[in-house]
């Protein structure tokens, strides 16, 4: 598609960071005054153990200069951004970052979590508001009534937040929700999901098998009766094919029924407004959304939530997500929604990165301009919207 003057209304940016594993050289977020973020974990919780986190992943300054570091894991190197000016995000109405901001090992390093957000934050404290998806990194490391709360950093204005950004006037079921709705431009709305909200580490503060103490009961059960193997050892997703029946594995979880009544009505008064939606998740939402529909990183009641969506008199024009590390560009056929599944910074080919500008036009359209890992596209509305 050309670029002409489709009427701008809307410009984000988003990335999907996947964690930190070291706090003292934290990857910052790959933004490049615009806006979203996807993961910047250094390990992956369902293949690499602590101990590989400890072992495998190294980070050295990169000579000549010393403020730019690499980070070297499997044989692969990626860069941070070299400019902390680079990272402000000017020229964006917001900054998204879809989860796994900080990995689970800084949990056990001096400084723990608290030292990897500083960092990686500093750079963009005096930038437009950022969205902090929560991903299970972040309940590895922190309880999650103080990311709700509101984590104040050292020496930083904004602190570090699975609620909604208080400049937004977000529409949520309460000040701390860590879902949420709002509208950003007229014409446009983005939803917030907590794909959590029901989980083994519900309630955050620790790691599946090392932290027993912090699991949720519930969905322990929930998630044990549908999986063969013991879901608190590394080996959990063992002998299970290709497919939905992946999900049943502690990484991932699922969002309640009131958070589904609250999406369902979400969506309903956004067609009243003939509001356009965009829908932000950590996990996964479509299993031809995961890679190599895998469905490892799939949400465990992907199916009640695709069941709102295609019901929805006006349904989504896309759904952005990370959690998986690789890019996935998959439509619904059924509503018409775009699933868009953003890589890893982390991952990212050697002297790349992975992160996006979406701008969001006034005849509907969406536009994803990738850099690095993530591929440039033009997203139509849903097949029941009317795209002028």
């Amino acid at each position: 598609m050309d670029d002409v003057d489709l009427g701008t209304t809307l410009r984000v940016t988003i990335a999907s960071p996947s964690a930190v594993c070291r706090p003292s050289v934290a990857l910052g977020p790959c933004i490049d005054h615009r806006g979203i973020v996807t993961e910047f974990s250094s390990s992956d919780s369902s293949v690499v153990s602590d101990d590989d986190c400890e072992v495998k992943t190294a980070w050295r300054p990169t000579a000549p200069d010393p403020g730019v570091w690499s980070l070297y894991r499997a044989g692969g190197m990626h860069r941070r951004p070299e400019s902390p000016n680079d990272q402000k995000g000017s020229g964006v109405d917001f900054i998204a970052q879809l989860g796994d901001f900080v990995d689970g090992c800084n949990q056990d390093l001096p400084g723990g979590g608290r030292k990897a957000l500083q960092e990686l934050l500093g750079p963009v404290d005096q930038g437009p508001p950022v969205l902090h998806l929560i991903g299970n990194h972040e309940l590895y490391n922190f309880a999650r009534k103080e990311m709700e709360d509101g984590i104040p950093l050292p020496g930083l204005k904004v602190p570090f937040r699975t609620s909604a950004p208080p400049a937004l006037d977000a529409e949520a079921p309460s000040k701390t929700s860590s879902y949420y709705s709002f509208s950003p431009a007229d014409g446009w709305r983005v939803c917030v999901l907590d794909p959590y909200e029901i989980s083994i580490m519900s309630h955050g503060g620790g790691r599946p098998g090392v932290d027993e103490v912090t699991l949720e009961p519930g969905a322990v059960s929930w998630c044990q009766e549908n999986n063969p193997n013991d879901i608190t050892k590394e080996d959990f997703a063992r002998g299970i094919p290709p497919g939905e029946a992946r999900r049943w594995v502690p990484l991932n979880g699922a969002v309640s029924e009131q958070q589904l009544i609250w999406l369902e009505e979400t969506l309903e008064l956004a067609s009243k407004k003939n509001e356009e939606t965009i829908i932000l998740s950590h996990v996964v939402l479509l299993p031809e959304a995961t890679p190599g529909q895998n469905g490892l990183t799939l949400l465990w009641n992907y199916d009640k939530v695709l069941q709102v969506l295609r019901s929805a008199e006006r349904p989504p024009t896309a759904v952005l997500c990370g959690h998986a590390h690789l890019m996935v560009n998959s439509r619904d056929q059924v509503s018409g929604t775009h699933h868009v599944t953003l890589p890893t910074p982390v991952e990212a080919n050697p002297g790349s990165d992975a992160c996006a500008v979406v701008e969001a036009f006034s005849n509907g359209l969406l536009k994803i301009r990738g850099r690095g890992d993530v591929l440039s596209s033009t997203l139509a509305c849903s097949t029941h919207a009317t795209c002028t």
